[in-house]
């Protein structure tokens, strides 16, 4: 059985999920505007990251008499998928449709959050650990920028175009601020950190095999929680493979709940 205390945690997570979902999908249409037509924001979302998909990724955000119908659409493209299953939803059913449909179970992500509160005033690094130029990045800065999340991200250049774009295009509107790591013109490390409201998503971190370990990644994160809390955010979402959990809770992200990464490979 379980007790009313029980209960109120189930609602608070299923609530938090809901949320968490459309701050994502505000985020991600704003990259990806003239791509999500599909469904409204509440009904589909378009995943920002590529992870082990190379093709533009869609990802339904609630239960939706559309799904099987978009399953349907998906499973006739010749490009790579993603599909978040988040922990609201129908889970063992929508895990059964998606394998009928060719979709295979790729990794769990976890959703991760930090209240502005338990930010210290200013998160400060060793400046030693610090060998690169970081910098907001400028409208010049695209064409390095869609390159860069094209290797780093593994995703088409045309969408790495679009999201590259989108990021330099509404930073003047403070929307969302992208910072990058430079060396010698060349982008090794990005990151971009998104405000709505008083809810705030951090995205895009990625650092070239090269410039690892160097501290960048971290000082990246660091200014987006800075650019964020400064903008009077409440608190501070992201999702992380399982393997870079402990670089964010280092910060001071918790873990909040698994979300399912689920891959189509396209038509072959």
């Amino acid at each position: 059985m379980i007790d009313c205390q029980d209960k109120e945690i189930v609602v608070d997570c299923m609530s938090n999920t809901r949320s968490s979902r459309d701050l994502l999908s505000k985020a991600l249409q704003l990259q990806l505007a003239n791509c999500a037509t599909l469904c409204t924001y509440k009904e589909l979302v378009w995943l920002s990251s590529g992870f082990k998909a190379s093709g533009a990724n869609i990802v339904l955000s609630s239960a939706s008499d559309k799904r099987l119908r978009l399953m349907e659409w998906i499973s006739n493209m010749p490009w790579p998928f993603a599909w978040l299953l988040w922990p609201d939803q129908e889970i063992s059913e929508q895990r059964s449709e998606l394998k009928e449909f060719g979709f295979s179970s790729a990794q769990i992500l976890a959703h991760m959050s930090i209240h502005s509160m338990l930010v210290p005033p200013r998160i400060k690094l060793q400046e030693s650990l610090i060998c690169r130029s970081i910098r907001i990045a400028r409208p010049a800065d695209l064409h390095e920028l869609v390159r860069h999340y094209e290797l780093v991200h593994k995703i088409p250049r045309d969408y790495a175009f679009q999201v590259a774009t989108a990021h330099l295009v509404t930073y003047p509107k403070n929307v969302c601020c992208t910072w990058v790591a430079v060396s010698q013109c060349e982008i090794l490390a990005s990151i971009t950190a998104y405000r709505f409201g008083r809810q705030g998503l951090v995205s895009w971190l990625a650092t070239c095999p090269m410039a690892r370990k160097q501290g960048i990644g971290s000082r990246l994160l660091v200014n987006a929680i800075n650019y964020l809390k400064d903008r009077g955010v409440g608190s501070i979402e992201l999702q992380s493979v399982p393997e870079a959990a402990p670089f964010y809770q280092k910060i001071g992200f918790t873990k909040e709940y698994d979300v399912e990464l689920w891959i189509y490979p396209g038509v072959t």
